[in-house]
Protein backbone atom coordinates (compact mmCIF):
# COMPACT_ATOMS: atom_id res chain seq x y z
CA UNK A 1 0.00 0.00 0.00
CA UNK A 2 1.05 3.62 -0.40
CA UNK A 3 0.83 6.85 1.12
CA UNK A 4 0.13 9.96 -0.66
CA UNK A 5 1.39 13.10 -0.31
CA UNK A 6 -0.01 16.36 -1.79
CA UNK A 7 -1.23 17.62 -4.56
CA UNK A 8 1.51 18.78 -6.74
CA UNK A 9 -0.34 19.93 -9.97
CA UNK A 10 -3.06 19.50 -12.44
CA UNK A 11 -3.64 16.35 -14.60
CA UNK A 12 -5.00 17.50 -17.89
CA UNK A 13 -6.54 14.85 -20.01
CA UNK A 14 -6.23 16.31 -22.98
CA UNK A 15 -7.08 14.78 -27.17
CA UNK A 16 -4.62 15.66 -30.08
CA UNK A 17 -5.28 15.97 -33.48
CA UNK A 18 -3.90 16.98 -37.03
CA UNK A 19 -7.47 18.59 -36.97
CA UNK A 20 -8.11 21.64 -35.13
CA UNK A 21 -11.80 21.73 -36.25
CA UNK A 22 -12.13 18.59 -34.15
CA UNK A 23 -14.72 19.63 -31.63
CA UNK A 24 -14.70 17.31 -28.01
CA UNK A 25 -17.01 17.71 -25.54
CA UNK A 26 -16.57 14.95 -22.97
CA UNK A 27 -15.84 11.29 -23.44
CA UNK A 28 -18.44 10.44 -25.61
CA UNK A 29 -17.67 12.46 -28.18
CA UNK A 30 -14.94 10.34 -28.93
CA UNK A 31 -16.81 7.82 -30.41
CA UNK A 32 -16.42 8.10 -34.28
CA UNK A 33 -12.48 8.36 -33.73
CA UNK A 34 -9.67 6.02 -34.13
CA UNK A 35 -8.52 7.12 -30.46
CA UNK A 36 -4.83 5.73 -29.19
CA UNK A 37 -3.18 6.09 -25.86
CA UNK A 38 -0.39 4.94 -23.86
CA UNK A 39 -1.04 1.54 -22.28
CA UNK A 40 -1.74 1.36 -18.25
CA UNK A 41 -3.80 5.01 -18.34
CA UNK A 42 -6.55 3.57 -16.16
CA UNK A 43 -8.15 6.94 -16.28
CA UNK A 44 -8.35 6.42 -20.36
CA UNK A 45 -8.66 2.63 -19.98
CA UNK A 46 -12.08 3.47 -17.91
CA UNK A 47 -13.50 6.27 -19.75
CA UNK A 48 -12.32 5.60 -23.49
CA UNK A 49 -14.25 3.21 -24.50
CA UNK A 50 -16.65 4.33 -26.78
CA UNK A 51 -14.45 5.53 -29.72
CA UNK A 52 -14.61 4.03 -32.56
CA UNK A 53 -11.05 2.30 -32.68
CA UNK A 54 -8.75 2.06 -29.81
CA UNK A 55 -4.61 1.51 -29.94
CA UNK A 56 -2.58 1.15 -26.68
CA UNK A 57 1.28 2.17 -27.03
CA UNK A 58 3.98 1.63 -25.01
CA UNK A 59 5.58 5.05 -24.86
CA UNK A 60 4.82 9.04 -26.04
CA UNK A 61 6.63 8.38 -29.27
CA UNK A 62 5.14 5.58 -30.82
CA UNK A 63 1.94 7.87 -29.99
CA UNK A 64 2.59 10.80 -31.64
CA UNK A 65 4.18 8.33 -34.42
CA UNK A 66 0.61 7.13 -34.85
CA UNK A 67 -1.02 10.29 -35.50
CA UNK A 68 1.64 12.25 -37.43
CA UNK A 69 1.42 8.89 -39.44
CA UNK A 70 -2.11 9.13 -40.13
CA UNK A 71 -2.88 6.00 -37.96
CA UNK A 72 -5.12 7.35 -35.62
CA UNK A 73 -7.74 10.10 -35.14
CA UNK A 74 -6.47 11.28 -31.68
CA UNK A 75 -4.14 10.47 -29.49
CA UNK A 76 -4.94 11.13 -25.39
CA UNK A 77 -2.35 12.11 -23.09
CA UNK A 78 -1.93 14.93 -20.56
CA UNK A 79 -1.14 18.88 -22.17
CA UNK A 80 2.11 19.31 -21.12
CA UNK A 81 3.35 15.77 -21.95
CA UNK A 82 1.86 16.03 -25.39
CA UNK A 83 3.06 19.66 -26.12
CA UNK A 84 7.08 18.23 -24.73
CA UNK A 85 6.71 15.57 -27.25
CA UNK A 86 5.51 17.32 -30.13
CA UNK A 87 8.45 19.82 -29.71
CA UNK A 88 10.68 16.83 -28.46
CA UNK A 89 10.27 15.17 -32.03
CA UNK A 90 10.02 18.54 -33.88
CA UNK A 91 6.23 17.52 -35.04
CA UNK A 92 4.14 20.41 -37.28
CA UNK A 93 0.20 20.07 -37.63
CA UNK A 94 -0.80 18.21 -34.42
CA UNK A 95 -2.42 20.69 -32.15
CA UNK A 96 -4.09 19.32 -28.56
CA UNK A 97 -8.03 20.56 -28.48
CA UNK A 98 -8.84 22.83 -25.95
CA UNK A 99 -11.26 21.38 -24.36
CA UNK A 100 -9.48 18.86 -21.98
CA UNK A 101 -11.68 15.02 -21.23
CA UNK A 102 -10.98 15.58 -17.64
CA UNK A 103 -8.93 18.25 -15.21
CA UNK A 104 -8.33 15.73 -11.76
CA UNK A 105 -5.45 17.11 -9.68
CA UNK A 106 -1.88 14.50 -9.40
CA UNK A 107 -0.12 13.81 -6.28
CA UNK A 108 2.88 12.28 -5.34
CA UNK A 109 3.28 8.38 -3.83
CA UNK A 110 5.55 6.95 -1.62
CA UNK A 111 5.80 3.28 -0.69
CA UNK A 112 4.94 2.22 2.75
CA UNK A 113 8.43 1.39 3.48
CA UNK A 114 9.53 5.00 3.38
CA UNK A 115 6.45 5.98 5.43
CA UNK A 116 9.69 8.06 7.65
CA UNK A 117 10.13 9.99 4.69
CA UNK A 118 6.93 11.67 4.20
CA UNK A 119 6.66 14.39 6.84
CA UNK A 120 9.83 15.79 5.54
CA UNK A 121 8.27 15.68 1.82
CA UNK A 122 4.86 16.96 2.73
CA UNK A 123 6.89 19.62 4.71
CA UNK A 124 9.38 20.83 1.86
CA UNK A 125 6.47 20.64 -0.92
CA UNK A 126 4.57 23.12 1.32
CA UNK A 127 7.72 25.46 1.59
CA UNK A 128 8.74 25.45 -1.23
CA UNK A 129 4.74 26.74 -2.42
CA UNK A 130 5.13 29.15 -0.05
CA UNK A 131 7.99 30.64 -0.98
CA UNK A 132 7.12 31.12 -4.34
CA UNK A 133 9.82 28.43 -5.59
CA UNK A 134 7.32 26.04 -6.82
CA UNK A 135 5.47 28.88 -9.05
CA UNK A 136 8.74 30.05 -10.37
CA UNK A 137 9.38 26.53 -11.34
CA UNK A 138 6.03 26.06 -12.87
CA UNK A 139 6.62 29.44 -14.91
CA UNK A 140 9.87 28.31 -15.87
CA UNK A 141 9.17 24.90 -17.20
CA UNK A 142 5.79 24.53 -17.48
CA UNK A 143 4.12 27.58 -18.71
CA UNK A 144 5.66 27.34 -22.35
CA UNK A 145 3.10 24.25 -22.98
CA UNK A 146 0.16 26.13 -21.76
CA UNK A 147 -2.04 28.23 -22.80
CA UNK A 148 -2.96 31.43 -20.67
CA UNK A 149 -6.17 29.45 -19.59
CA UNK A 150 -4.94 26.22 -18.62
CA UNK A 151 -2.46 28.36 -16.50
CA UNK A 152 -4.41 30.55 -14.71
CA UNK A 153 -6.65 27.20 -14.15
CA UNK A 154 -3.63 25.34 -12.59
CA UNK A 155 -2.75 28.41 -10.59
CA UNK A 156 -6.40 28.42 -9.21
CA UNK A 157 -6.62 32.48 -10.14
CA UNK A 158 -9.47 32.04 -12.66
Amino acid sequence: MSLFLLSVCWFFATPFSKDSTIQIKGWESLEPFNVAYIHGWKIFDQYATGAKSIVKVKNKTLLFNLLDGNRTDLVLLTRIAGLETIQRMNLRGIVPLEAPLAVKPMFLYLHKKHKSLLPYFNTTLQEIKKDGTYQKLSEEILVPFLSKKTHLLESGKE
